[in-house]
Parts: structure tokens; sequence; C-alpha cells
């Protein structure tokens, strides 16, 4: 019994010194909700493979925005809107120099009809459609805009633009067919099979808009700096660029 007793206190000592024993140190990130859906299975690889939990708050940039400056404490911030990011950086609520780009989507014109859109948007050009979907959110509607005005298009495509609130509406407008088409982003389009679900598609070649990048920042109000610099690192090692591609982006 002596011998047992002194076997499992020896144990016990060894795992209380152990880095495995330790507890995790808790990462709160702050994330738009467009990149949610990569972000839920990076989230499982990082926290296999670090001594880290990531506590994720999804949502619109405006509330994010809003919690931030009403002090709530983040680590990170993932967002892919530059003007808001520059604010923030501006009201001295950012890290300076902690910004990284783990990523990049890609603007493309959608229809849920398999045939209307072809692989280089000619049906802009000619028009035959009544309704065509817009978001109006930043930066996806410059993108948006830029598109068409480098195509010569703006002004004359104004009366049949449909205009929605964010990227999900502009993707259900389409999905519904109560537009024709519509401009999203392919990370939209990742998992979704297209033999299941037909649909056409024209990937709007980059040199039209300005590059849709998804920034990731640290926070001044962060209380775990150190985990939090871990898994932007992660973000930019090849298992998290993997994922990332998988959803549609480009990685840097």
């Amino acid at each position: 019994m002596k011998i047992k007793s002194l076997t499992t206190l020896c144990i016990s000592f060894y795992l209380m010194l152990s880095p495995f024993a330790t507890h995790a140190t808790e990462v709160r990130v702050a994330v738009t909700d467009n990149f949610a859906p990569p972000l839920l299975e990076l989230q499982q690889k990082f926290e296999k493979t670090s001594n880290h939990k990531l506590t994720l708050t999804i949502d619109t940039l405006d509330q994010l925005y809003t919690q931030i400056k009403a002090g709530k404490p983040f680590d990170l911030l993932l967002l892919d809107d530059p003007q808001t990011l520059q604010q923030l950086e501006q009201e001295d609520y950012i890290v300076p120099d902690s910004r990284i780009v783990y990523a990049i989507n890609k603007l493309v014109l959608w229809s849920q009809q398999p045939y209307l859109v072809d692989s280089q948007g000619r049906i802009l050009i000619t028009s035959k459609f009544k309704k065509l979907a817009i978001p109006t959110t930043f930066p996806y509607s410059l993108a948006t805009q830029q598109t068409l005005q480098k195509l010569g298009i703006w002004d004359k495509l104004k009366p049949k633009m449909v205009k929605t609130a964010s990227l999900s509406e502009t993707y259900q407008r389409i999905a519904t067919q109560k537009a024709e088409l519509g401009f999203i982003v392919l990370s939209q389009l990742a998992k979704i099979d297209e033999e299941q679900s037909p649909w056409s598609l024209w990937v709007v070649p980059t040199h039209l808009y300005d590059p849709l990048k998804q920034n990731a920042t640290l926070l001044k109000r962060s209380q775990n700096k150190e985990a939090a610099q871990e898994f932007m690192a992660f973000l930019q090692r090849s298992i998290a660029r993997s994922v990332i591609e998988d959803f549609g982006y480009e990685v840097p």
C-alpha cells in the first residue's frame, strides 16, 4: 500500500510539472461573420496543436466595432474592412504594426441558373437580365463598383441593380432567384456541391478591383498577447493556409 501511494504521489507531481498539464490560455477572437466557417475549422486544428483555447465572438463589423469601443477585452480582431481597421488604429485600439493579411477573397458574378453567366462575364455587357444583386457593405460594394466602372457599364446597369445589406443577403437573393445574378465572393460557394445545385459564375479578374484582404490585428486591451500572436503565426502556417484555400480564398 505504501509503494502504491508513493507511486501515485510521484505521478501527480510529474503531471503538475508537465507543460501539458497547464491550464489552456484563452484567446478571445472577434471575427466578422463572413470568415466564421473557415475559422471554426481552424479553431479545432489550433486547439489540437497548442495549449490555448479560442473563444470566438462572431458578428457584423458594426457590432464588433461597438463592442471594442465599449471596452470589451478582445485579444484579436479578424476583419475584412480596411476603413474600419484604419479608424481603429487612429482611435488607438490596435497594437501598432501588428496587422497581418492572412487571406484574400475573390469577387465573382454568380447565378443560380446554370448557363446564364458565361466565363468572361459578357452577360453584363449584353444586359440580358432584369435584376443584378449587389452588396452595399464595404469593401465588397467598392469592388463591385470598381469592376463595373472599369468595364464602362456602371451607369448603364444602375436601373437593374438590387442593393442588399450584406453578402449573405446578396447570396439569398440570387439563390432564391429574386435576382437572376449578382456579385458575391468565391468563399460563399466553396462548400456548395455544384453537381447537386448547378449554377454559373464568372471569377472577376483581380485587376478590376482592389484586393479583398482578410486582416488580423492585436488589440491593446488584450490580456493574452503572446497567445494571440501564436494564433496569428498559426494562420500563416501550411496547415492553416490549406484550410483557408479550401474555403475559396487565396493566401498571401
